[in-house]
């Protein structure tokens, strides 16, 4: 940014140190208005100011899409992170439920302990289908 400022004062110097040693003068034709005798030095200031302002606008504006796109790329990756530690909690409170409601099972005497197997179950245990939508009892043909 300091460089940037540093061009700037340099070209406006050097435009006046030109400008002070010509002693020319024109005519100026901005679309519909006509100036006439206008000196040159004052011409190369206006048309200097001009470009250094349309540059410097310019680069404020890239600037700043920079630092929005920025903003944009961290509130995605924020989303990503929530997204996970949402499934992740999911995945716990199921895992959790599905213990839960095989312990209750256990206590109430419905399934076999353990260390007992039961018939075509060789871990032992139901595990509980939670989580299902319903099943339709006509099936369309």
């Amino acid at each position: 940014m300091v460089r940037l400022i540093f061009n700037i004062l340099f070209l406006i110097i050097l435009a006046v140190f030109v400008a002070m040693n010509m002693s020319y003068k024109t005519d100026i034709n901005l679309f519909t208005v006509k100036i006439e005798q206008v000196s040159v030095v004052a011409v190369v200031l206006l048309s200097i100011v001009a470009g250094v302002l349309y540059s410097f606008l310019f680069y404020l504006a890239s600037y700043f899409g920079k630092i929005r796109k920025d903003r944009i790329q961290k509130k995605a990756a924020g989303a990503k992170q929530k997204e996970q530690e949402l499934k992740d909690r999911e995945k716990n409170i199921q895992k959790t439920v599905q213990e839960k409601v095989i312990e209750e099972k256990e206590k109430a005497g419905l399934l076999p302990p353990e260390g007992e197997k039961a018939e075509g179950n060789p871990v032992g245990r139901i595990v509980p289908k939670l989580f299902q939508g319903k099943k339709n009892k006509k099936a369309k043909t």
